[in-house]
């Protein structure tokens, strides 16, 4: 229950980091220090089968703007979040991120009962897809721990057919 309830917050935490604010303001000294990364340009979230079934192993296709892993931004990895509706006995909330993704390439990920850890709720979900961004650290150095949400790169609406 305990996990659960904390993947069912993992979305909405990421939501609120990237609808409140990117933090960074326009200051009136000058700096030499390179501008913040532009957010990636969202696109459109490739949900197949078109209508799932509770059952249904659902894939999810983005083409990811930059390749995970350290780069010059830091260590860059990608989050989709599903919300949907809320009912007894199924799932209505997850987040998953691909193992690996490369720049410009269409990167899957598949998700049904099996990864869910139950079947689909019927109704009206919503998918989006993070680009996040961690420091990037060697090893034995003192490394900040947070997690920047760089922008949503995908989105989608899909419905889960009843029963």
């Amino acid at each position: 229950m305990r996990l659960r309830r904390a993947l069912t917050l993992v979305p909405c935490v990421v939501v609120l980091a990237a609808c409140g604010g990117s933090g960074h303001h326009r200051s009136t000294t000058s700096t030499s220090a390179p501008p913040p990364p532009r957010p990636p340009t969202t696109a459109r979230l490739a949900v197949a089968p078109a209508t799932p079934r509770p059952t249904s192993t659902v894939r999810f296709d983005f083409v990811a703007p930059r390749s995970t892993g350290i780069g010059a931004g830091g260590d860059i990895s990608y989050l989709l979040s599903i919300v949907g509706p809320q009912r007894g006995g199924c799932v209505s909330a997850h987040s998953a991120g691909p193992p690996r993704a490369l720049a410009g390439r269409r990167t899957t990920v598949a998700l049904g009962p099996a990864q869910l850890g139950g079947p689909w709720c019927a109704g009206e979900w919503t998918a989006r897809v993070f680009e996040l961004e961690r420091a990037a650290c060697e090893q034995g150095q003192i490394c900040p721990q947070y997690v920047r949400v760089v922008g949503i790169v995908a989105r989608a609406n899909f419905r889960v057919a009843g029963g």
